[in-house]
């Protein structure tokens, strides 16, 4: 209910919501019909037909932000002809962490590739995680930059589309990452890459095939003490994704 109450809260004229509640629909003035099924990213572009919107046109900006963002990254980063590598080795909720020493066993594997460098992205809750991920990587700092709680969400857009591949569990820089045009290796473990990823050769997922999994609804996660999905995937699996992206061997 929060949205939708803020929205009302703030006297917005126009309140566009999914039509899936029968409480919350009271609260906004136009609804639009939910497909359980239906791709994700599809679903939200629909919320703009209210407003005369078509869902697949292009969003106003975006290459003018890109650029204006590039101009303020940070040194090491404005390299246009560098083989940037982005990882985002943080997460909202435990259950789509996948190990950090994976991580850095991951990028010490694919930096046998000469001239691949690294940079690690994410917010500042993401610190932590970055560090581990450094630790375990064992590769000097000029091939692996840790960004993480220093860019701009506009920055961190500016980075992702500059490298040559993206690679993270589900998040929201997974979907950035796509919205930019940059190729991604998404790792998915309780949430359903039916409605979150994006079926195209371009953007690989890897997941563990579990009996209990995907579990989540709604961002709402079924008490789980193993976290087998994430924990079963392996750094083999990721990197032969990320090989094939890479066209490397």
């Amino acid at each position: 209910y929060s949205s939708a109450l803020l929205a009302l809260l703030a006297r917005a004229p126009v309140r566009i919501g999914f039509r899936v509640n029968p409480g919350r629909n009271l609260l906004y003035t136009h609804l639009v019909t939910y497909e359980l099924g239906g791709y994700e990213g599809e679903q939200f572009r629909r919320l703009l037909a209210p407003l005369g919107l078509k869902p697949d046109a292009p969003g106003p900006g975006l290459e003018g932000c890109l650029r204006a963002a590039a101009l303020a990254l940070p040194a090491g980063l404005e390299e246009t002809g560098a083989a940037w590598v982005a990882l985002h080795p943080g997460s909202t909720t435990p259950y789509k962490q996948w190990p950090a020493e994976r991580y850095g066993a991951l990028i010490r594997q694919l930096g046998a590739q000469p001239g691949l460098r690294f940079v690690l992205v994410g917010a500042r809750a993401d610190r932590e995680a970055a560090d581990q991920v450094l630790r375990a990587a064992e590769l000097p700092s000029a091939r692996v930059h840790n960004a993480v709680g220093r860019l701009e969400l506009a920055q961190t857009a500016a980075v992702l589309a500059r490298a040559r591949l993206f690679i993270g569990g589900d998040s929201g820089l997974a979907h950035l990452a796509v919205a930019v045009g940059t190729p991604t290796v998404v790792l998915f473990g309780p949430s359903d890459e039916r409605k979150w990823s994006v079926a195209a050769e371009r953007h690989r997922v890897v997941r563990r095939e579990l009996a209990c999994a995907p579990c989540s609804i709604f961002g709402y996660y079924k008490l789980c003490r193993s976290r087998a999905c994430m924990d079963g995937i392996t750094v083999a699996e990721v990197a032969a994704e990320c090989a094939r992206l890479l066209g490397v061997s």
